[in-house]
């Protein structure tokens, strides 16, 4: 049984969370980010709202949060809120082709293929080049470990379970 959980890497008392709701502060971000030689990122988004009794099968974009890291330390993080439409409708030009499209700053995030990824392209209109996915690096590093038969790749819940914080009913 584990006593104590590992912690996070503090982000130190000089990170600032950013709100970002209008064009002067998404600018604020770009200027930000592209001093930066990796931007970590996670796309919150979800279904539109029911219409007319049916459900659409839409993803609609929330918001965007973006972690810049100069000279191996972490910057500022953005909470882009791209729900406002000034924001929404910059986003592709001031952050979309600078940062997401550039090749010389490296974009990290998990499970990007399935959600992020998609949803970035279809809502904002971004492609992004230069990805470090974290969800296939951890495929590629589970595959090549020496597991007895039956192994799963370790995730939250298998971590929890092997080491008796949570029950298999809790699961």
């Amino acid at each position: 049984r584990v006593n104590k959980l590992p912690t996070a890497r503090p982000l130190g008392v000089d990170h600032e969370i950013i709100e970002v709701v209008c064009v002067p502060s998404l600018e604020r971000c770009r200027d930000t980010l592209l001093r930066c030689l990796e931007v970590s990122f996670d796309l919150e988004w979800g279904h539109r709202w029911p219409r007319a009794g049916f459900f659409e099968q839409q993803s609609m974009s929330a918001f965007i949060q973006l972690l810049g890291y100069e000279a191996g330390r972490a910057t500022k993080t953005f909470i882009v809120h791209l729900l406002i439409p000034d924001v929404r409708s910059n986003f592709r030009d001031l952050i979309g082709i600078p940062i997401f499209s550039s090749v010389d700053i490296v974009k990290t995030g998990h499970s990007t293929a399935v959600g992020d990824l998609p949803i970035l392209m279809k809502d904002l209109g971004v492609i992004v080049c230069n990805l470090f996915d974290t969800q296939e690096a951890d495929k590629v590093v589970m595959a090549n470990q020496k597991c007895e038969p039956n192994c799963k790749p370790i995730g939250l819940i298998p971590l929890l379970l092997k080491y008796e914080i949570i029950g298999q009913n809790d699961a």
